[in-house]
């Protein structure tokens, strides 16, 4: 382990055990810090803590950089993971802890320099009062004679003292070329980070990357010897945003409460625990006028500067919002028209929970005020859920008569139900006011909530003309929510009959509406032709009419139909004509944002780019706090198929097991249900089970929809039985096929490699061009790269047979048509020799293979491999695969 350095001469893994320090309490309960020589020191891991190794390998990434920040809110486990990299023998060489305290005031710098005398680290004189700190030392070659020293800098936030900020900026300028800085905070430092970004000598772990995965969260429950179901889990990380803090105070609270979903539930509303946590580490910073704000404003699900001055009377509403966010204050940025914001789940939880106890008579005009301000600024969904939490039912029939069409077109808020009083014994005879309370839990996705007030409808006596459109229009919303695709075609049909006789403008809206939910239940059928047409009608209408509801939900749904037909170029445009639309018209309609987001992460899976398909998988997700079934089982296809790519089918496993339904079940539509099962036949595949591969193929092949996709599974489970010719039948029509979809450049590579096994070469090359010219057209690379140990033998062949893509096939394999596999014969200058292995893996890492791949391909461990690329990145001075590819080809290697 790297050598903590400090004033005691303690072991630096001593568990301290004096009175806590003013600073970051950790979600082991606190570390332990006495007053002085402690600060030097990391703090002890506590008895439940789960090594995250992911994180600790993005920390070994970023430590290649001069300056690293990890920022984020209290205890989301900023010390904790740091330590964990200490004792994880991550540090090559030297490490300096130093921990500040809110009164070290001038003395920050001090404790530094100590610091770093003590480690024998050379520290530069004062910063020069101009302010001016010349050039940046990693502009200058480094002296590397031996390991970087890793400088920690615990709770930076507090350090405030412009001197001692002056200093450390002068450090990173002026000091040791071999020193490697990490700061944790709350929130950045008062520096001119800017400039380190500028010159790609930043790093940054922000609270997206600290957040805990399922897979960790559940171990974390396992350490408290707790055994919870997936769907409890989900909830959990849901409700904390895997916040390491809020996890932690939950896994305790299930331990003596014999109902974990109740504590999930209940979470933030009255557990002494979490409020005192919240109150010490977040609200005990803010002043009382901000405290208020928090408190008036915790009705909201999104907030804004707008409705802080309509609920609060304040005109500062911007500034404080955007201070908080920036203050890492549970407050969260999301954008839009009007500037919104949200809390932190939890936060606003437990500002509502205090709002009941204290304040509840000023609750109902709190939600009137809400409900004005939204229906005057365009957003019925949110005003008419106010109007209700406030018990204004005239308001609240007002809204549903007046904009019925836009509130029951696309997807709600994915929300909870809001707390609203019992609904007055006029819902009875007044099917508006059911009406009003069946669209509200609608926009909440909670649709058994729905139906009851539906049927109330449906059986009341009162029920007339005026009203039959506005419930055929609920009842098709219901329909379409649930997946329920033959309700969803009889109800458009329905709804459209009866509103023949409306006026013009009306008609549009309403046309727009079932065409969209047409469509919707042809592509849960897997009908792509049927869905389009609906779509070439619906997307002008929605537009001519001006609903901007449906407008969005046309456009999504043409994204996905997009995707569906492999034009990727035309579904991430239709993403961001969605993302637009609804940032422009201030919507904060969390679900068609989050299928926005899956079907761009799609795209970029589809593309190779993985990095991008998780955060846009990551962020679809995140800000729905109870998803729709749809967008929830499309993103973890999606993260199971990237697992699968990186070479972790069993961790694609895990991501399916989330979805927390059975393959094959009658609980999704046809379309969903079936990519479930071909999805898990891939993995299963991948881990030598071809049985179960075949039972769910199976399963596939008896539901009839995606049947492209499935004869490229089936496909590939007659190779892995070696039986070519079978494989050959299954995808031949497919890869023959005029029209193409997303599955048919991988028909085209399987069905390629089969004629090739069988002998016919000349049809395998011809098959095998056509994939490459899809490729060519959308940026396709996913089929190469799970196919990739089958095929590069041909691609590289395709080389020399003569080809119109070259430069695909280089970017795919790292072969060009005079690669040589001797070493150059005069060594590069300021490069140590490569060995032959390192030199073949080398051209390996210039292709888009995965570390399992590169290992197939070699017939060595994927361990192997992963020695090799340490060896060539050290060799090249180098830390990330493309800086290696580049600095290769500069110096001649490649």
């Amino acid at each position: 382990m790297g050598r903590v350095h400090r004033d005691t001469g303690a072991p630096a893994n001593r568990r301290r055990t004096a009175a806590p320090r003013r600073g970051e309490p950790e979600p082991n309960g606190g570390p332990q810090w006495p007053s002085t020589a402690s600060r030097f020191l990391p703090p002890a891991l506590p008895g439940t803590h789960v090594r995250r190794t992911r994180l600790l390998d993005r920390l070994d990434l970023a430590l290649r950089h001069p300056l690293t920040l990890v920022a984020a809110p209290a205890g989301w486990g900023k010390s904790v993971l740091l330590s964990s990299w200490i004792r994880a023998d991550r540090a090559a060489g030297p490490v300096v802890w130093v921990g500040f305290d809110a009164a070290d005031g001038d003395r920050a710098w001090q404790h530094i320099a100590e610091a770093l005398n003590r480690a024998g680290v050379p520290v530069p004189g004062d910063a020069p009062a101009d302010g001016a700190t010349g050039g940046s030392v990693c502009g200058r070659p480094a002296e590397l004679s031996g390991p970087p020293t890793i400088l920690i800098l615990d709770d930076f936030h507090l350090v405030t003292d412009g001197t001692a900020l002056a200093n450390v900026e002068h450090l990173l300028h002026s000091g040791d070329a071999n020193l490697r800085v990490v700061m944790l905070a709350r929130s950045e430092p008062d520096l001119p980070l800017y400039r380190w970004r500028l010159t790609g000598q930043l790093a940054e772990l922000r609270t997206e990357h600290l957040s805990f995965t399922p897979e960790e969260a559940t171990a974390l429950l396992h350490r408290h010897e707790l055994d919870v179901p997936r769907a409890t889990v989900r909830k959990l990380l849901s409700v904390t945003e895997g916040w390491a803090a809020g996890l932690t105070l939950a896994a305790r609270a299930m331990s003596w409460h014999g109902e974990p979903d109740r504590v999930v539930d209940e979470l933030g509303l009255g557990d002494r625990a979490f409020l005192d946590y919240l109150d010490r580490e977040v609200l005990h910073r803010l002043d009382d006028g901000r405290r208020e704000m928090l408190l008036c404003t915790s009705v909201l699900d999104y907030v804004c500067p707008g409705l802080v001055e309509s609920l609060t009377g304040r005109h500062d509403g911007a500034r404080v919002l955007g201070e908080l966010e920036q203050a890492n204050a549970f407050v969260v940025y999301c954008g839009g028209a009007h500037g919104w914001y949200r809390y932190r789940r939890l936060l606003r939880r437990a500002m509502y929970a205090e709002l009941c106890r204290s304040a509840p008579d000023r609750i109902p005009a709190l939600h009137t005020a809400a409900s004005v301000w939204y229906a005057r600024n365009g957003l019925p969904a949110e005003a008419l859920r106010h109007a209700l939490a406030a018990g204004d039912w005239d308001g609240a029939t007002v809204l549903l008569v007046r904009h019925w069409r836009e509130l029951l077109t696309g997807y709600g808020q994915g929300g909870p139900v809001m707390s609203t009083p019992a609904p007055p014994d006029t819902v009875a005879t007044d099917p508006r006011l059911a009406l009003a309370f069946a669209v509200s839990h609608h926009d909440a996705g909670d649709i058994d909530g729905m139906r009851a007030f539906l049927r109330r409808v449906e059986e009341s006596p009162h029920l007339d003309e005026s009203v039959t459109p506005i419930l055929n229009a609920a009842l098709l919303a219901e329909a379409r929510t649930s997946w329920d695709a033959d309700r969803t075609l009889t109800a458009a049909a329905r709804l459209l009959g009866s509103a023949r006789e409306a006026p013009a403008a009306v008609l549009d809206e309403v046309r727009a509406m079932a065409l969209t939910a047409t469509a919707d239940a042809s592509f849960a059928l897997g009908q792509l032709e049927p869905a389009e047409v609906a779509l070439r009608e619906a997307l002008p209408l929605a537009r001519r009419s001006g609903s901007g509801r449906g407008y969005v939900a046309a456009l999504r749904q043409q994204a996905l139909v997009d995707l569906a037909r492999g034009r990727l170029g035309a579904a991430v445009h239709g993403c961001q004509l969605v993302l637009g639309a609804v940032s422009r018209a201030g919507f904060t309609q969390a679900t068609e944002i989050s299928w926005a987001r899956v079907v761009l992460g799609w795209a970029c899976l589809a593309r190779g780019r993985f990095d991008e398909a998780a955060y846009h998988i990551d962020q679809g997700m995140a800000g729905i706090e109870q998803p729709e079934p749809g967008v929830w089982t499309t993103a973890a296809i999606a993260r199971a198929r990237l697992y699968q790519l990186r070479g972790e089918p069993a961790r694609g496993l895990d991501a399916l097991a989330a979805v927390g339904v059975d393959i094959g079940s009658d609980s999704l539509p046809p379309v969903f249900g079936t990519a479930l099962a071909l999805t898990e036949a891939e993995l299963r595949l991948a881990l030598g089970d071809g049985r179960a591969a075949g039972r769910l193929v199976a399963v596939a092949t008896k539901s009839g929809v995606l049947p492209d996709w499935t004869a490229v599974v089936t496909a590939r489970l007659h190779l892995a039985g070696g039986d070519a010719a079978a494989a050959a039948a299954a995808v031949g029509p497919y890869a023959t096929a005029c029209e193409a979809s997303l599955r048919t450049a991988e028909a085209c590579l399987l069905h390629a490699y089969a004629l090739r096994r069988l002998g016919n070469r000349a049809a395998g090359e011809r098959s095998l061009e056509r994939s490459l010219t899809l490729a060519n057209a959308e940026g396709l690379r996913e089929p190469f790269l799970a196919n990739a140990a089958l095929v590069h033998d041909a691609l590289v062949a395709q080389l020399s047979t003569g080809t119109d893509y070259a430069n695909i096939i280089t970017e795919l394999t790292g072969a060009t048509a005079d690669d040589r596999a001797a070493a150059p014969a005069v060594r590069p200058v300021g490069v140590d020799p490569l060995t032959e292995r390192e030199l073949i893996v080398l051209r390996h890492l210039r292709s888009m293979l995965s570390t399992p791949e590169i290992a197939s391909m070699l017939s060595v461990t994927p361990n192997t491999v992963k020695t090799h690329v340490k060896n060539v990145y050290r060799k090249l001075g180098v830390g990330r695969r493309r800086d290696a590819v580049r600095r290769a080809q500069e110096v001649g290697l490649i």
